[in-house]
């Protein structure tokens, strides 16, 4: 389990369809999982601390293998936000702090995932693409397709999100981007502040400069991006070594 898929209160807040279909496929199976003795494997330690009772096992979040590096157009910068239907209260969040740094400058552009909620959000401002959502097969091609260069991970302070891991410090880097990530998030356990990305308070103002500082200073992404990829593979060499310890 990468989120809290057993606990119906720690659902409260999310998308009505996203919370069915929780309760649907996970939470409503619990006690037929209890039947069955199954052995569960979680990637945070909130969720082994909050399901200690089945006596959990730990297994850290591994990064896919990076795709070939794309070249981006002179002068281009895209920003992105990648997330699903639990991520809505962030898409709003984000919503002011897009425009104001789009506005201050006309080289970024912002792509998002979302659907028609999601659209109508972000149809007013300029240079905004909004991708629809896709299976995970889609969504990893997705990844490894076209040129990004700042991806943000905010995370606001809800029950459902003190379960996540860190991937989407993953998923950023495998962009070949370098990232903005909320204090206090699950990236900010593996992030170093100015090394690998910045890990910036949940406060727009400062979002809107952090990114509008990566904008403007492509050496320093150069350098970021270079330590969060070496950073992406030691996290990973050492997940691969706490899985191989549970078979």
């Amino acid at each position: 389990m990468d989120d809290d898929l057993f606990d119906i209160s720690a659902h409260r807040g999310l998308p009505w369809r996203y919370r069915w279909k929780l309760a649907r496929l996970a939470a409503w199976q619990r006690d037929w999982l209890r039947r069955q003795n199954a052995v569960l494997w979680v990637s945070t330690d909130y969720l082994v601390h909050k399901y200690r009772d089945w006596n959990p096992r730990l297994v850290p979040p591994s990064p896919l293998a990076a795709p070939a590096a794309h070249v981006a157009a002179e002068g281009e910068c895209r920003v992105f936000y990648h997330g699903t239907a639990s991520h809505s209260a962030e898409m709003r969040w984000l919503r002011p702090i897009i425009a104001e740094v789009l506005n201050r400058d006309p080289r970024l552009s912002f792509e998002i995932v979302g659907g028609d909620k999601v659209e109508r959000l972000y149809r007013k401002l300029p240079r905004v693409n909004v991708v629809r959502p896709m299976k995970w097969p889609a969504y990893q091609a997705f990844l490894s397709g076209g040129t990004r260069h700042i991806g943000l991970a905010p995370q606001l302070d809800h029950p459902f999100n003190r379960a996540r891991s860190y991937t989407k410090f993953f998923d950023v880097t495998r962009c070949s981007a370098v990232g903005v990530y909320a204090a206090g998030g699950a990236c900010a356990q593996v992030v170093r502040d100015g090394t690998d990305g910045f890990v910036v308070r949940m406060e727009p103002d400062l979002w809107v400069e952090a990114i509008l500082r990566l904008a403007g200073d492509e050496p320093l992404r150069q350098r970021m991006r270079h330590n969060a990829q070496q950073r992406v593979e030691a996290l990973g060499m050492a997940a691969r070594e706490a899985y191989e310890g549970l078979l």
